[in-house]
């Protein structure tokens, strides 16, 4: 409200609750004299509680607060390929939005029902630039799956500026580096399998091979001459709609 003659509103808005804490934040302010704000929510269904909170308090509320940057050894994981990983960020999607350290570079993504939905040509990228090696891990299914995928790249959704890591791309698996081709594989064992959760692990190694592992097993590997050099940022991407959940990425900075 801007004028400093109260007036009187009154909104209402259907939304459809997700499981879990929903939130509806309010920001109001006045130039002088008393305000007040009330909510009324009539719930179709079993409800639950609700719970006013203050500005000064917002921060004690978990579905505001993503999961923290998490730090630690990831001595013992499988398929490491030598390299001595460190976990620098993970994420189980438990909130019901993106948290600050990722980036959506392209398409739509959405946090609901403790997973990550991807759609329309989507790429969503950590806000933070690794060198090699990096290793993007994450669980991802698709009812028509179309890319469940990883990258490395210096300006997502740009192909040209590193490596795209393709696994359930239109009836196999790919490797493509600075938008060229490196190695591809076809049939039903490097294909995604419809509403199915598939663990996926992608590694760029500092030699400038390239390697992608789907549900325990090698799907193929790209070995470049020269090494890959400078930091990109690593992240997931969908060509169609994908689901990712439990997305993990890996330096050894």
């Amino acid at each position: 409200m801007t004028h400093a003659q109260a007036h009187y509103a009154e909104l209402s808005k259907t939304v459809t609750l997700q499981p879990g804490d929903n939130v509806v934040m309010v920001l109001t302010s006045t130039t002088s004299g008393k305000w007040q704000f009330s909510l009324e929510v009539n719930e179709q269904g079993e409800g639950g509680n609700i719970q006013a909170v203050p500005a000064d308090q917002l921060s004690r509320v978990p579905a505001l607060n993503p999961p923290a940057l998490t730090k630690g050894s990831a001595e013992g994981i499988g398929h490491a390929s030598g390299v001595a990983w460190n976990l620098v960020y993970s994420d189980a999607f438990d909130g019901v939005r993106l948290g600050p350290e990722w980036r959506a570079t392209s398409g739509r993504w959405e946090v609901k029902g403790g997973s990550l939905h991807g759609e329309n040509q989507a790429f969503l990228a950590l806000n933070r630039k690794f060198r090699a090696p990096v290793r993007i891990e994450y669980r991802a299914k698709a009812v028509s799956p179309a890319d469940l995928s990883a990258f490395w790249l210096e300006a997502p959704p740009d192909f040209n500026t590193g490596v795209l890591i393709a696994f359930g791309a239109g009836g196999g698996s790919r490797v493509d580096v600075n938008g060229e081709n490196c190695t591809r594989e076809e049939g039903p064992q490097a294909d995604a399998t419809p509403n199915k959760w598939h663990h996926v692990i992608a590694q760029v190694l500092q030699s400038g091979v390239v390697q992608l592992f789907v549900d325990n097993r090698r799907v193929l590997e790209c070995r470049q001459t020269t090494a890959l050099s400078g930091s990109r940022y690593p992240g997931v991407w969908t060509w169609g709609a994908g689901e990712f959940d439990d997305v993990k990425i890996y330096a050894a900075e």
